[in-house]
């Protein structure tokens, strides 16, 4: 609420951003999913010292762990308040550690520029499912190609359509805990293939008090045969492609599948 005890309406990720981690640490493997992207970073010759850019990096946990083995990163996020988190994580390390070669940008996933060539992208937590429409997706997809040098690595992951359809649903979430709340409804459409997200979130204040916000989302669901056309249409090879959570190859029921990808050299 604001100073007269209103709900205030923010963007995506902002008034969510300063609770996101505090709701997300039990249902998003950060560690395994970082050392799996490191893993498969260096099984295709992209090596510490190698930048690699983080789209939608959020308050930059995956960010800071590639960072901390050695890669330059790059986090490109469209909340500021996520940013701003992410900052302040990347400069927390141990005293006397070497500082990371970190640098944050806000843009988005959409439509954004780099100052130079990149080795690798990676784009997690279904960041992708934010991009509602074919053509957006594709522009994406060219930039990303654009700013690969040879060789360079897209890896990245989308949450299913039976995600939507099965797990979010038309079903509400909430949780609460000391430092504050939310309550989450979803709708999902199949026709649309749009599923709607309504966020209120209570966030402690440092007042003995709580802020409440008001956020809402929308994602896509894109199945993975649509992806995979995309990719091939957009000139991108498909070298892995499996369930994020079992690193198995995806079943009718997986949650989420991760994509390592590289544009084609001929």
């Amino acid at each position: 609420m604001d100073a007269e005890g209103n709900m205030m309406e923010t963007g995506i990720y902002e008034g969510f951003a300063y609770v996101y981690d505090l709701f997300m640490e039990d249902v998003i493997p950060y560690g395994d999913w970082s050392k799996k992207i490191i893993r498969i970073l260096r099984k295709y010759g992209v090596k510490p010292d190698a930048t690699v850019c983080d789209l939608g990096c959020g308050t930059g946990i995956i960010t800071k762990a590639l960072a901390m083995e050695g890669y330059q990163m790059i986090g490109i996020d469209r909340s500021t308040d996520m940013l701003d988190l992410a900052a302040v994580r990347s400069e927390d390390i141990e005293e006397g550690a070497e500082p990371l070669a970190v640098q944050f940008f806000r843009g988005d996933i959409r439509n954004f520029a780099l100052y130079d060539f990149v080795d690798a992208f990676i784009c997690t937590c279904d960041s992708i499912n934010y991009v509602l429409e074919d053509d957006e997706l594709f522009d994406m997809l060219d930039i990303v190609a654009d700013y690969l040098k040879p060789g360079g690595l897209f890896i990245f992951d989308i949450k299913t359509r039976y995600t939507f359809e099965h797990i979010l649903a038309d079903n509400t979430f909430a949780e609460t805990v000391y430092e504050g709340s939310y309550i989450w409804e979803n709708h999902y459409d199949p026709d649309t293939e749009l599923n709607e997200y309504d966020l209120t979130i209570y966030s402690e204040n440092g007042l003995d008090a709580f802020y409440r916000f008001h956020e809402y989302h929308q994602q896509r669901a894109y199945d993975e045969k649509t992806i995979c056309e995309m990719l091939d249409m957009s000139g991108f090879e498909i070298l892995q492609m499996f369930d994020t959570d079992t690193g198995r190859k995806p079943g009718k029921k997986a949650e989420r599948i991760s994509f390592v990808t590289r544009t084609k050299t001929s």
